[in-house]
């Protein structure tokens, strides 16, 4: 396991960038993604108005932490979802979109919720295209950062590779392999329109001042944790 997570990693340096078409036949066919709803609109939210900017963890992760799979643990039918992501530059306020891609949005409020991200940093940035995270072991483990995940992998999502790559979209950063999801991710800095199906988008920024602290990280930034605001629908 322990070499394919490195694998794993090594290939993800690269693969965004490339925009690496993938085997996604049986995904995109018409009965793939018939009944699935359209991306909802993102309008500005202020669910993390009261997150404290500096919650969470005041340096670097120290100690490993790997599952077996993320536990399922989101309502979509029940509940909407927002994530407020403590960096050292700011609160980036996300809007999930659990309706469109709910195993995508699952593994992160899952792996938020763990207390996965505290301490983990912006471990690659590349200007005008996308800043990345989600990497807490490879550091720990002495391995190249970027190389590692959750200890655990998942495919790609039907509802999560229709979603458009627009400025600000959250989305899964991963190896060749269409199957090698796991805990990185990625946020645009602007629309990105060549990733465009081939990688797992589910959520897009919606706080204020979201945009100017993302396009303001750079790489070594601090992930100090991410809060998961659940809010009933009804």
């Amino acid at each position: 396991m322990k070499r394919l997570i490195v694998t794993i990693g090594l290939v993800l340096v690269g693969v965004i960038a490339a925009g690496c078409a993938v085997d996604r036949s049986d995904l995109a066919t018409p009965e793939a993604l018939r009944n699935l709803p359209p991306p909802p609109e993102v309008v500005q939210t202020d669910f993390c108005a009261d997150v404290a900017e500096d919650a969470g963890a005041d340096g670097p992760a120290t100690d490993p932490l790997t599952f077996d799979e993320a536990e399922f643990i989101i309502t979509p039918d029940e509940s909407d979802y927002y994530a407020c992501v403590v960096t050292s530059k700011g609160v980036i306020e996300l809007t999930l979109f659990d309706d469109n891609a709910p195993q995508s949005v699952n593994n992160f409020v899952f792996l938020a919720r763990q207390g996965f991200y505290n301490g983990v940093i912006f471990h690659r940035v590349v200007p005008e295209f996308v800043v990345q995270a989600g990497d807490r072991n490879s550091p720990i483990s002495g391995n190249p950062v970027g190389t590692g995940g959750a200890g655990y992998t998942w495919n790609l999502e039907p509802g999560a590779i229709s979603i458009p790559h627009e400025l600000g979209t959250l989305a899964q950063a991963r190896a060749q392999s269409p199957d090698s999801n796991g805990s990185q991710f990625y946020i645009t800095l602007s629309a990105t329109p060549n990733l465009n199906g081939q990688y797992n988008a589910y959520g897009r920024i919606s706080g204020e001042g979201a945009e100017d602290i993302i396009q303001s990280i750079e790489e070594g930034d601090l992930i100090r944790t991410i809060e998961i605001i659940e809010v009933d629908e009804s």
